[in-house]
C-alpha cells in the first residue's frame, strides 16, 4: 500500500482574516503524510504576512510560495503553480476562505487506498449556504470509473465531495476546471471566481452569499469552451443542469450521466442563482409565518433530518493551554458551532472555557455526537446549550446523567409564546419536547445571560425545581485588553462591530443609520450602509475599540423590553479601553453604574450623546478608565467561571490568576 502523502494546496488572494482558519484545518487533519502549499497571487493586504508567519511555525509542513514579480496572475496560474510544487501522490484542494471539515484527508485516503482501481474520491457534497446548515448531496461519477471504485468509494459513507483526485490517472471523467488531471494543466487565462464545492465549509459568509446569487453560466447559455475540455466551463460548476454545460453535453463527450440529476429552479435558469432564491423564500417566510409556528416547524424539520445534513462542528482547537489538571470544563457543541466564525455563541463558549482556564480547570471542545468522549476526560463538568439537546445521539440523555452538568436554557414562563409572538421576537422558544428533554437529563443547575427583572421570564425553570443561575456575558481578557501597539484606526469617528440581518436590523436602523455618514462597520456580513469595511480580524478588534472615539452596543429588540442577552460587546469595548454608548436598554444599570457606562433613558438623548461626543470626545475620557476597571473587577469570564464552581458547590482557586489582572491599570 502506498503511504498516501497529501498536497493540500491553498491559492490566496487577499485573504488575510480566513487563511490563518484554512491552514489550520488542514494542518489539524489527523492523516499524518501531508504538505500544504500556499500561493500568495499578488495579495494587497496582509495575506502574505500570514502566510510567512505559518511556515514559520510548521517549519516542512507549510510551504509558501508566491510570483516572482508579486504580480496578480490568477487563480487557474496559481493552481498550476501549486500543482507543479506539489509532492504528493494525492491532491486537495483547498480555497483560502474554507476549512476542511476534521478527518477529511483521512476519509478519503483511506477509501482510496482501499480501492486502488479508484481515481478519485468523492462521495456527497457538504458545504455552507448563505444562510444555511451544511448540506449533504448525494454526487456520484458515472462511466469514468469502474464499479468496483465506485462501490468502495460509496462503502466509504465520506461526509462531502472535495475531490481528491490521485495524480496522473487517466480514468478521471471530469474536465480540468475541477481537477488535475494527466491531460494537462488548467488554462492560465480562466480567472475564475467560483469556489470549488466539496469536503469543506465557506470561512466567508459574505463570499458565500455573493457565489449564491452569481448567475449560473451553464444554465444561462453563456457556457465558455475551456481549451483542454470538451465540455464547457459550465459544466464544471453546475453539474446536471440543462444548456450547454448540462447532461446533453456530457453524453455527446462519452462522460455519461451528469453527475447530479437534479434540475434547478426556473429562476435560476434565468440567471438569479438557486442560493439566492432560496433565501429569498426564507426571507419571505419568516416575514409570514407567525414566530411560535416558525419555531414549531425548525424543530420539526431538525428532528426528522438525517445527522448526515448537519456535518458536525467544526473544531479547529479543542483544548485549550493547561495540561494535568484535575477538573476538566467539556464544553459541548453542536452542528452550528464553528470555531473560526466569531459569533455570540462562539466567543462565549470560548469566552468561559478560558475563564475556566484561568481557575486551573482545564477544557476541552467535544462534539454533540461524541458524548462518549466525556468518559476519557478528568472529573469533567460539562457546558450544554439547550437547543443542542436536538442533536443528542442515542444514550446521550444517559451520558449526561453520568456527569454534573449545566445548560443554558431560553426564557420559559406563564404566557411567553404569545408574548414573544406579540412583539415580533425571535429564536427566543422552543418547543416543550425539547425542553423535557433538558430536564430529563437532570441538570444541575441552568442559567440565562439575565439580569434584575429579566428573570422573572424564566420563573418556569424554578417552578420545575431546577436551580437558575444568572450569568451574563462578560470580557475574554485573553483577547480584549488596553493595548500598548500604535493606533490603527485614529480615523474611526464610529465603529461597529457584528452581523446584520432583518431582525437585528429594527435596532440597527433606529440607532446607527441617523449616523451613518460617521460610521464605520465591519462584519461577516454584508451592511446596507456606506460605511461598510468587510471583515475584520479578531486580533485588530480591541485595537478599534481603543482608537475609535465612540463604540455603540446596540442590542436585539428584545433586549430592550426584556432585560435580557445584554450584548458581548459592552464587555469587549470596555474591557479594549474605548468609549461605549449602549441603547435604551435599563438592564445595563444592573450591571454598570451611571459612572462606568452611558446608558440613555431614551432615543433622543442616544443621539444627542452621540452628536456631543463626535465635538469633544475629550470631555468624556472618564468612562473609559471607569469602565475599564469595572470590567476588570467584576466582569471577566475568570468571574463567571467563579459563579459556576461555586453554584456547583466546588471550591473556587483564589486570588484570581495572573492571566485575569490587568497590566497598567491605574
Amino acid at each position: 500500500m502506498s503511504s498516501g502523502r497529501v498536497s493540500v494546496i491553498i491559492p490566496a488572494y487577499n485573504a488575510e482574516a480566513y487563511l490563518a482558519e484554512a491552514v489550520a484545518s488542514a494542518v489539524s487533519d489527523d492523516w499524518p503524510e501531508k504538505e500544504v502549499l500556499v500561493f500568495d497571487d499578488g495579495s494587497t493586504d496582509g495575506s502574505r504576512a500570514v502566510a510567512d508567519r505559518l511556515q514559520r511555525e510548521q517549519p516542512g509542513l507549510v510551504r509558501v510560495l508566491a510570483p516572482p514579480d508579486g504580480a496578480n496572475r490568477g487563480l487557474s496560474h496559481a493552481r498550476n503553480a501549486l500543482l507543479a510544487a506539489a509532492r504528493g501522490e494525492f491532491v486537495a484542494f483547498l480555497d483560502a476562505d474554507d476549512a476542511f471539515l476534521p478527518g477529511h484527508l483521512r476519509r478519503a485516503v483511506t477509501a482510496l487506498q482501499a480501492a486502488p482501481q479508484a481515481a478519485l474520491d468523492s462521495r456527497a457534497r457538504g458545504g455552507l449556504p448563505a444562510r444555511g446548515r451544511p448540506r449533504a448531496r448525494r454526487v456520484r461519477h458515472g462511466s469514468g470509473l469502474p464499479p468496483a471504485g465506485l462501490r468502495a468509494l460509496d462503502q466509504a459513507r465520506l461526509p462531502a465531495c472535495r475531490r481528491l483526485p490521485r495524480r496522473g490517472d487517466q480514468r478521471l471523467p471530469c474536465p480540468p476546471d475541477e481537477l488535475f488531471v494527466a491531460a494537462g494543466p488548467r488554462d492560465d487565462r480562466h480567472r475564475a471566481g467560483d469556489r470549488i464545492p466539496g469536503q469543506d465549509v465557506g470561512l466567508d459568509p459574505e463570499g458565500r452569499r455573493r457565489r449564491a446569487a452569481r448567475p449560473a453560466p451553464g444554465l444561462a447559455g453563456g457556457g465558455r469552451s475551456h481549451p483542454v475540455s470538451p465540455l464547457p466551463r459550465g459544466a464544471a460548476w453546475r453539474r446536471g443542469g440543462r444548456g450547454p454545460g448540462g447532461a446533453r453535453a456530457r453524453e455527446r463527450a462519452g462522460i455519461g450521466r451528469p453527475l447530479v440529476a437534479r434540475p434547478l429552479a426556473r429562476h435560476a435558469r434565468a440567471g438569479a442563482g438557486a442560493g439566492a432564491v432560496t433565501m429569498a423564500l426564507r426571507d419571505r417566510l419568516r416575514a409570514l409565518v407567525p414566530g411560535p409556528m416558525l419555531g414549531a416547524l425548525r424543530s420539526m424539520s431538525r428532528r426528522f433530518r438525517p445527522r448526515a445534513y448537519y456535518g458536525g462542528p467544526i473544531i479547529t482547537e479543542p483544548t485549550g493551554r493547561l495540561g494535568g489538571a484535575t477538573r476538566t470544563l467539556a464544553v459541548v457543541c453542536g452542528p452550528h458551532f464553528r470555531q473560526h466564525v466569531p459569533n455570540a455563541g462562539v466567543t462565549y463558549r470560548l469566552g468561559l472555557a478560558r475563564g475556566f482556564e484561568g481557575k486551573g480547570v482545564a477544557y476541552e471542545l467535544v462534539s454533540v455526537f461524541d458524548l462518549a468522549r466525556l468518559r476519557d476526560l478528568a472529573q469533567p463538568i460539562v457546558f450544554i446549550a439547550e437547543s443542542d439537546y436536538e442533536f443528542l445521539p442515542p444514550g446521550g440523555l444517559e451520558e449526561l446523567r453520568r456527569h454534573r452538568h449545566f445548560v443554558w436554557v431560553s426564557p420559559w414562563c406563564d404566557g411567553f409564546e404569545r408574548y414573544a409572538a406579540d412583539h415580533g421576537f425571535e429564536g427566543l422558544t422552543v418547543s416543550p419536547a425539547l425542553r423535557e428533554r433538558v430536564l430529563a437529563s437532570e441538570p444541575a443547575f441552568v442559567f440565562a445571560p439575565a439580569t434584575g427583572d429579566g428573570l422573572a421570564f424564566y420563573e418556569g425553570w424554578r417552578r420545575r425545581g431546577y436551580r437558575f443561575v444568572p450569568l451574563p456575558l462578560a470580557c475574554d481578557t485573553t483577547l480584549y485588553d488596553r493595548s500598548a501597539a500604535p493606533p490603527r484606526f485614529r480615523d474611526v469617528r464610529i465603529a461597529f462591530v457584528g452581523g446584520y440581518w432583518p431582525y437585528k436590523a429594527r435596532s440597527f436602523d433606529v440607532y446607527l443609520k441617523p449616523h451613518e455618514a460617521a460610521l464605520t462597520v465591519f462584519g461577516y456580513a454584508r451592511w446596507p450602509y456606506a460605511g461598510f469595511r468587510g471583515p475584520l480580524a479578531e486580533s485588530d478588534e480591541p485595537l478599534l475599540y481603543r482608537d475609535a472615539a465612540l463604540c455603540p452596543a446596540i442590542s436585539e429588540p428584545h433586549s430592550a423590553v426584556m432585560g435580557i442577552d445584554i450584548p458581548e460587546r459592552v464587555f469587549k469595548v470596555l474591557g479594549s479601553g474605548g468609549l461605549c454608548l449602549t441603547d435604551v436598554v435599563p438592564a445595563n444599570r444592573d450591571l454598570f453604574d451611571e459612572r462606568e457606562l452611558m446608558v440613555p433613558a431614551t432615543v433622543e438623548e442616544y443621539h444627542e450623546t452621540v452628536r456631543a461626543i463626535l465635538r469633544d470626545g475629550a470631555a468624556f475620557a472618564r468612562y473609559r478608565d471607569a469602565g475599564y476597571r469595572a470590567v476588570r473587577a467584576r466582569h471577566t469570564y475568570a468571574h463567571r467561571a467563579a459563579a459556576v464552581l461555586e453554584a456547583l458547590g466546588l471550591p473556587v482557586p483564589s486570588p484570581a490568576p495572573a492571566a485575569e489582572t490587568a497590566a497598567g491599570v491605574p
